[in-house]
């Protein structure tokens, strides 16, 4: 562990609100992320996957049932506050059934993973992915790997975007940790 890198952080992960994901024959045991704190609707894809390419067929989710003909996405109409039942006829695909506002934009499930880091409330000029320069808000150093560029970083309840990473490599080839400069 580097020296000085003792405060508390955490890499935030947002990604799209999953009720499930998995083949047609399981959708009676959703798999996904529990429910939204809000009214909601859903988000159905379905594809071919290995061994499972028959896209024609309906899936009900409540009391509202889509038809597919082919592989492809459809949204429900009617608003959820608790977790449907789900039901597939015909489908033997993947399915994703994802939860949507109710104005059709994906509402994202954030998972906050627990770093240690080293916090500069610091500035730095740097040459951002399009080649403009701009400046960090501030900068953190972190022996956690899986800090990337666009990542959400939170400090003391104040989100940054992390903007640029420096990695430090040791003697051996090792990283030893990774200096993110914060927007």
């Amino acid at each position: 562990m580097v020296i000085g890198i003792n405060q508390d952080a955490y890499r935030v992960d947002k990604a799209n609100w999953q009720i499930y994901n998995g083949l047609a024959s399981g959708v009676g045991t959703l798999n996904g992320d529990g429910l939204p704190a809000v009214s909601f609707r859903c988000a159905v894809t379905i594809s071919a996957v290995a061994g499972h390419a028959d896209c024609a067929g309906s899936i009900t989710i409540g009391s509202e049932t889509l038809t597919f003909i082919a592989a492809g996405k459809k949204t429900t109409t009617t608003f959820l506050s608790a977790l449907p039942a789900i039901s597939c006829t015909g489908l033997d695909c993947n399915v994703l059934v994802e939860a949507i506002t109710t104005g059709g934009t994906p509402i994202l499930k954030e998972t906050a993973t627990a770093i240690k880091c080293r916090f500069m409330n610091t500035q730095k000029a740097f040459m951002d992915s399009l080649g403009a320069w701009t400046q960090s808000q501030a900068i953190a150093d972190t022996t956690d790997s899986n800090c990337n560029i666009g990542d959400v970083f939170r400090f003391n309840s104040t989100d940054y975007n992390i903007g640029q990473i420096t990695c430090f490599i040791n003697s051996t080839g090792e990283e030893t940790y990774r200096r993110l400069y914060l927007r």
